[in-house]
């Protein structure tokens, strides 16, 4: 039986759906096993996991502060710890429920990633975007640790989905469906929140009408309000996080700027001594990030030449294919972020891509992705994995055009 688009459009959409979650699942569960089990969570992870076994101990949503004190917290979005607070309520106190719970759940990527392609795309693209992004390496590796990327990658592409079919004649509450889902994607990662209403006024420029638009950022606030009213009665101000002071400090100092190994990173300001003989002392989570906040802008008041130089250092050092560990994991990152690159930039140059509701959603995205990078910084490789994943649609569809015209230029039409 010849493979081919029409060949798929008669198959079950639900059967594609569950044997590319499937096959995520079985690759994921296939790196777990190779890394350990309850191999030990580190960094975010660890901090994510500890709130999560906070919460399910009746402490809520807390940390524990350089005193020993357990004091409530919004330094970060809540729904990664959330969820693995379920997890560890359902399974039980481990690293490996960690592991099992973010590759269950961004195993989901996969067939959310077949339907957001089959919005734009034919089914065979859409079928190998799909399959790509169940075995994209970087993906793949950051997809079983505790990491709000495993959760945040996932909701994102349910919501981009989402507000593609409220774009279309569907019924009207297709657009509250979509801000739901980017609500609970913003409790995961707030750059969700913005994007949300880039959404919303796409939706309204597209011609979908102001009805939907409404019902998409009204769907988004009510997952938000609880979260934002709750930090109103802890700090006093509705608000969604509190990192935003430590990170513009982190990415916005004397030290980022000149030496040259630390150019595009984010060097926490605990490790610097000036900046933590003033921070230290202070037990407000609120005014803690208010201070750094005041510092960052004073440092960049002061020496505003140093701007352009510290938003060139950040996105080259997010964007490069060139990754610093080298070895396999260079090769890797190479091989997949670079073929990525490669095809969307053949696919622009040879004008593959026609303009579409889709292309203009991820274009936005990418806007803020990099305006939020150039403020204060992308994370290297896993920070971008969220707007690399986006674009495989695209590379695969560039891939598979040059591959079509290849095919047609070798086999003879009988």
């Amino acid at each position: 039986m010849k493979f081919n688009d029409d060949v798929l459009r008669k198959r079950s959409i639900l059967g594609i759906l569950f044997l590319l979650y499937l096959f995520a699942g079985l690759v994921r569960t296939g790196v777990i096993l190779a890394q350990g089990l309850n191999s030990p969570l580190e960094s975010d992870a660890a901090s994510y996991f500890t709130r999560g076994e906070n919460l399910m101990h009746g402490q809520g949503f807390s940390r524990v502060w350089e005193d020993g004190v357990v004091r409530p917290t919004a330094k970060q979005m809540p729904g990664t710890s959330l969820i693995l607070g379920v997890g560890v309520l359902l399974f039980g106190d481990r690293p490996g429920v960690a592991h099992l719970l973010a590759a269950a759940f961004s195993s989901f990527s996969a067939p959310l990633m077949y339907l957001f392609a089959l919005q734009v795309f034919r089914p065979i693209p859409a079928l190998l975007s799909g399959l790509a992004c169940a075995i994209y390496p970087a993906w793949l590796f950051y997809s079983t640790t505790a990491f709000s990327e495993p959760f945040f990658v996932p909701l994102l592409l349910l919501a981009m989905f989402l507000s593609c079919r409220a774009q279309k004649e569907t019924p009207v509450w297709y657009a509250f469906v979509a801000g739901l889902a980017w609500g609970t994607a913003g409790m995961v990662r707030p750059h969700a929140v913005p994007m949300a209403g880039l959404v919303a006024v796409l939706l309204l420029c597209w011609g979908a009408g102001w009805r939907r638009a409404i019902l998409l950022g009204t769907g988004c606030l009510l997952i938000l309000a609880p979260w934002v009213w709750r930090n109103q009665r802890v700090f006093g101000k509705p608000l969604l996080a509190t990192e935003s002071g430590e990170t513009l400090l982190g990415a916005n100092n004397p030290y980022v700027l000149s030496k040259a190994e630390l150019h595009g990173l984010w060097l926490p300001p605990r490790q610097i001594p000036d900046y933590w003989a003033i921070i230290g002392p202070i037990h407000d989570e609120l005014l803690a990030s208010q201070l750094q906040n005041q510092m960052a802008r004073k440092f960049l008041r002061e020496n505003p030449g140093a701007i352009p130089r510290l938003v060139v250092y950040k996105l080259a050092r997010w964007l490069t294919p060139i990754s610093e560990t080298p070895g396999l994991i260079r090769l890797l990152i190479v091989c997949s972020y670079g073929s990525l690159l490669l095809f969307l930039l053949l696919g622009f140059s040879r004008r593959i891509y026609s303009f579409s509701f889709p292309l203009a959603m991820v274009l936005l995205w990418t806007m803020l992705m990099l305006a939020v990078t150039a403020v204060y910084w992308g994370n290297l490789v896993r920070g971008r994995l969220p707007l690399e994943l986006p674009w495989l649609p695209w590379g695969i569809q560039s891939g598979w055009s040059i591959y079509e015209r290849v095919v047609r230029r070798t086999i003879p039409v009988s």
